[in-house]
């Protein structure tokens, strides 16, 4: 697993099912998700982690990157809120670190977990959020079939082949 739409995916599905509730990305359009449920939102959505483009068999070129998300578990049950906050946190931090890895996903740190009540102004919710840091391979189709390789170049003087080294 490569790439952002697969960290999303992988993430998604993952807490879902641990959690049992829907997992659902902040500031969607359409009916408000019953209780409990999960959102998450992604305010750092590709941060570079240096290195070099690597280039793979199967035609994808990958660079290492991480993915910071905000996770916020929601209830009109202050219990219920916290439990789910915890047992979420839990999941990434631990519990969930194999199912997350065989699927080329690490997760890097795990924050405290805080109040986020009437974050977005709604007093009759009860939200607790921590953020989370992703590493993953961030990756891109090679463009080696379409430029090729420079095969004989002269430099000062010298001449190099690509195959000689």
């Amino acid at each position: 697993m490569s790439g952002l739409s697969a960290l999303k995916e992988t993430v998604v599905q993952g807490l879902s099912s641990y959690l049992e509730i829907p997992v659902v990305r902040n500031n969607q359009t359409g009916a408000q998700t019953a209780y409990p449920y999960c959102s998450y939102s992604i305010p750092s959505l590709l941060e570079d982690k240096g290195g070099a483009w690597e280039q793979f068999d199967d035609g994808y070129d990958r660079k290492p990157a991480t993915q910071t998300w905000t996770v916020t578990l929601r209830s009109d049950d202050i219990d219920e809120a916290a439990a789910l906050a915890v047992k979420a946190r839990n999941w990434l931090d631990h519990l969930g670190t194999v199912y997350l890895s065989d699927n080329g996903v690490t997760v890097l740190s795990v924050a405290e977990i805080v109040s986020a009540d009437g974050a977005e102004g709604n007093t009759e919710e009860v939200q607790y959020s921590f953020d989370v840091v992703f590493w993953f391979l961030n990756e891109v189709q090679s463009a080696i079939e379409e430029t090729g390789y420079i095969e004989e170049a002269e430099i000062g003087g010298i001449s190099f082949c690509r195959n000689q080294f």
